[in-house]
């Protein structure tokens, strides 16, 4: 899985939980250790990437669909 994704994933679930302290506090680590992962200086874990997008789905929920789906639905 490319860098991007998974930073682009940390960012995401920090903008929904509001902050970068409160993603830190969700995920157990450190504020260091995160912005470590932002930067791109270190791979985020597939466990952090994947709480993360759990993160996500819990605080942004299906009102907020991802980039790139079609939200409307046809009439049939």
């Amino acid at each position: 899985m490319p860098l991007s994704i998974r930073v682009e994933t940390l960012r995401r679930a920090a903008k929904a939980l509001g902050s970068v302290d409160a993603l830190a506090g969700n995920l157990g680590v450190s504020r260091r250790q995160l912005e470590r992962w932002l930067a791109g200086q270190e791979t985020v874990p597939s466990d952090v990437f994947l709480l993360a997008v759990d993160l996500i789905v819990l605080h942004e929920g299906p009102e907020h669909p991802r980039p790139g789906n079609d939200t409307q639905q046809s009439g049939n």
